[in-house]
């Protein structure tokens, strides 16, 4: 039998690891880049117009080959956002396989599809 346990260590601190690995990364180029789109000063002021949201999603994988470091930045804070997500996910495979436990399958659903709720929709209802 598998160690559900085991695996949500390893990968919680897999995800965790190459976060600070991709924020380390961005940060030392935009630091290096002489013209970056933001400099890291915007970037860090807590009253910058920037944010996740004015960042376009679907230029992600062109600014990562490119090694913008503002989309390497944003690639490390969305394996943050998906390592619970992983979490909850192995929690539902372990419920319905190793403990077989209807009420806590229903419950770690309902965590989920809130997850996936506040991640993907919650921002389109407040603006």
């Amino acid at each position: 039998m598998v160690d559900t346990q085991k695996i949500i260590g390893l990968g919680l601190r897999t995800g965790v690891i190459i976060t600070a690995a991709l924020v380390i990364l961005g940060v030392g180029l935009i630091l290096a880049n002489h013209s970056p789109p933001y400099t890291l000063k915007e970037l860090i002021n807590v009253s910058s117009n920037i944010n996740t949201g004015t960042i376009p999603l679907h230029n992600l994988l062109s600014g990562v080959i490119h090694l913008n470091g503002v989309y390497i930045i944003l690639l490390g804070l969305i394996i943050l956002i998906a390592t619970p997500i992983f979490y909850v996910v192995v929690g539902i495979l372990r419920f319905s396989k190793e403990e077989k436990d209807p009420l806590y399958i229903v419950l770690t659903i309902i965590v989920l599809f809130n997850l996936f709720f506040a991640i993907f929709a919650l921002g389109y209802l407040i603006r």
